[in-house]
């Protein structure tokens, strides 16, 4: 076997291969035998099927294809390892997108050879980022202070994760109006009260007879838990704060990654960008047809072509995919790792929801997952 690396502009690479005719035809029983399980030939069980009446009926390149399949897939990463064994960590070429493969040479008897075209590391000069960690997070809770303190002018900086007691008592009419027991739903979605007739939902009147009481009794209504209506305020309460600690949470990350994006610089290899686009048609194809919809006539109804969306959407993929090289380079930097019971722990969970996904992907997805956690965790301290 035969490889020859050759680095492209913009962290992108290309590996040529090549197999002499033996090394090739090492694949074919296992191709044979794989086809051979899948096709259908009458007179024969599945596993059966002689190889001329397989070439016959799908012809010979059925066969090719499965050992080209199979000689891509023995080769590729072996070759990547080989390449880099005796390579210090910064000359090593290493892929981070799924490659793209071009047959350059196939046929029966003769020679093999392919190309892969795919993205490596580029250089990430990464920003004072525990700075704009802590920069970015006093921003954000100055801005809480601040709309604080419009009702109350001498309100403190950890107040802004207290609990107001009308928050509570909101959430408590809410829970009144959903116990309801003489109101029904009409199909224009308003509540029909029988003491005060057609009213939205949120219109349903406090002192409406229909309505339980505040009592113990409504308490004890949500389950063994609550014995008293102290008891129901304190679980609204907890629960609010943990609501309101996770939004501010939320809010300081996303002005973190903001930053770091904002003053970070990296060349992105354009198949990382493509890759991103792909996988954001693909959200959108499924949030379409959850919805009960169809693909091609959505495209109509909002009169615009695929190639359209891409490049409205090709910011927001660069900022994904810069964002995700960030957070793995500060994973290197901080020597943050994820164990194979911390994988295993999510995966399982995933696949038993989702028993036909591929388990090697829900791995990969799960484990990037975890480091970006991790990460996160890391600069929100």
């Amino acid at each position: 076997m035969k490889a020859k690396f050759e680095k492209l502009e913009n962290s992108e690479a290309k590996l040529i291969v090549s197999l002499e005719k033996d090394e090739f035809e090492k694949y074919h029983d296992k191709a044979l035998k794989s086809i051979q399980e899948a096709v259908v030939i009458d007179g024969f069980r599945k596993g059966n099927a002689p190889e001329n009446l397989i070439v016959e009926k799908y012809g010979e390149m059925m066969i090719l294809e499965e050992m080209a399949h199979l000689a891509i897939n023995g080769s590729f990463y072996e070759t990547v390892i080989n390449e880099n064994k005796d390579k210090k960590d910064d000359e090593k070429i290493v892929p981070i997108s799924e490659p793209k493969i071009s047959i350059t040479k196939i046929g029966k008897g003769s020679e093999f050879e392919y190309s892969a075209h795919f993205a490596t590391l580029p250089k990430i000069n990464l920003p004072e980022y525990k700075k704009i960690s802590k920069d970015e997070k006093a921003k954000v809770e100055a801005e809480l202070l601040e709309e604080l303190k419009k009702n109350n002018a001498d309100a403190k900086a950890e107040q802004i994760f207290d609990v107001q007691d009308e928050e509570v008592v909101e959430i408590l009419e809410n829970l009144r109006k959903a116990r309801n027991v003489g109101a029904h739903v009409h199909d224009d979605g308003t509540v029909h009260d029988h003491a005060h007739g057609d009213q939205t939902e949120g219109e349903i009147k406090s002192d409406s007879p229909s309505l339980p009481e505040l009592n113990d009794e409504f308490a004890q209504s949500f389950g063994d838990n609550f014995k008293t209506l102290e008891d129901l305020k304190n679980k609204v309460k907890e629960n609010l704060s943990l609501e309101k600690k996770a939004k501010i949470q939320d809010k300081e990350r996303n002005h973190i990654l903001e930053r770091l994006v904002k003053e970070t610089f990296a060349s992105i290899p354009e198949i990382l960008i493509e890759e991103e686009l792909i996988r954001m048609k693909s959200q959108m194809n499924a949030d379409v047809e959850r919805i009960g919809g169809k693909w091609d006539e959505y495209l109509t109804q909002i009169k615009k072509t695929e190639d359209d969306l891409k490049l409205e959407w090709r910011d927001t993929a660069n900022k994904r995919v810069l964002s995700q090289l960030i957070l793995n380079e500060i994973a290197k930097a901080e020597k943050i790792e994820v164990s194979k019971e911390e994988i295993d722990v999510e995966a399982i969970r995933i696949l038993t929801d989702m028993p036909e996904a591929n388990e090697n992907h829900v791995n990969s997805y799960v484990h990037q997952m975890l480091i970006n956690e991790k990460v996160m965790k890391l600069l929100s301290v």
